[in-house]
């Protein structure tokens, strides 16, 4: 185990501030549960310093394919920077698993017109940097 992945959202970011460089897997347990590390965006720089980690969980419900996904985001601790980034990836995890849930349930999400999840609000802005560019 250990080995790197890297998800990218920012190709234009210059490299380290592009999405998730250098996080590695720390475990598949095929079908039931993967886990992995996972930084920050960079508007939360004091976070990024630090690898958080993911667990996501697969079980059953019914038989036949119904199947509950959970997700579990840690190694948080105290902070304003840290309480915002929270909010932040509460938000965007419930906008993967809504798009996780339409793919799985309706088809291929049209990412020209992405799915957002009924009662998913607007992203959270940061206090600190975002106040001055609303």
């Amino acid at each position: 185990m250990r080995g790197f992945y890297e998800l990218f959202f920012d190709l234009k970011a210059p490299r380290g501030f592009q999405g998730t460089e250098g996080c590695r897997v720390l475990s598949i347990n095929p079908p039931r549960s993967l886990a992995f590390e996972f930084l920050a965006p960079p508007q939360f720089p004091n976070v990024r310093r630090v690898r958080t980690r993911v667990d996501v969980l697969f079980e059953e419900v019914l038989s036949g394919g119904l199947v509950k996904v959970s997700l579990a985001h840690s190694g948080f601790v105290e902070g304003e920077e840290w309480d915002e980034c929270f909010d932040f990836f509460s938000w965007s995890w419930d906008i993967v698993l809504g798009r996780f849930q339409y793919r799985f349930t309706v088809g291929p999400v049209d990412w020209n017109r992405p799915y957002v999840p009924r009662g998913v609000g607007d992203r959270p802005l940061r206090k600190l940097r975002d106040r001055d560019a609303v």
